[in-house]
């Protein structure tokens, strides 16, 4: 099983299809998924930030 979204894997885990094991292991996915999106949009606001700064010198 790769990964799933949130909503598909609550609706597996609900109809029995994935043990709470699985759920826990998808969820960790899914979290480290978010993590590395959420860095790549915090250096791209930084480097925004950054540029604005260069600019009104």
């Amino acid at each position: 099983m790769g990964t799933y979204g949130l909503d598909a894997v609550i609706r597996a885990w609900e109809q029995e299809q994935l043990t709470t094991e699985q759920v826990i292991g998808q969820i960790l996915l899914l979290l480290r998924e978010f993590e590395e999106r959420l860095c790549i949009v915090e250096r791209r606001l930084e480097l925004r930030r950054e540029r604005r700064l260069e600019r009104h010198k």
